[in-house]
């Protein structure tokens, strides 16, 4: 709800200040909000057991991914990509491993073919 009353602000305030926003939208995806530009990153259909933890998961996956490398739009899809994993299970078992998110991705026909490489 935050990001669709606000959305057009944080444009303006990405915009002015230089600053990148990234928003959670739980069910419905994320939203990146870099120099003005919205990036928006649909959600993944899975069956929730839980939603504990996902936002977790979530900040965890963009922080690595966009520090190893990957652009905005990709660090989002995988931290999205990230929490849909985790919520199928429960407890920490369910938290994606590099390689079962890599895996995934490539399943989904998401993943680059360089994407499991260093960066």
């Amino acid at each position: 709800a935050f990001s669709s009353l606000y959305e057009r602000e944080l444009a303006e305030l990405s915009s002015v200040l230089g600053k990148t926003f990234v928003v959670k939208l739980g069910p419905n995806g994320s939203l990146v909000i870099h120099d003005g530009i919205k990036l928006y990153s649909p959600p993944f259909a899975v069956e929730v057991r839980t939603s504990v933890g996902a936002g977790d998961v979530f900040n965890g996956a963009f922080i690595w991914a966009f520090l190893s490398g990957f652009r905005y739009a990709e660090s989002c899809m995988l931290a999205n990509l990230a929490a849909a994993l985790k919520v199928t299970g429960i407890g920490t078992s369910s938290i994606p491993t590099r390689e079962r998110l890599f895996g995934e991705a490539k399943k989904s026909g998401l993943a680059g073919s360089n994407w499991d490489a260093p960066k």
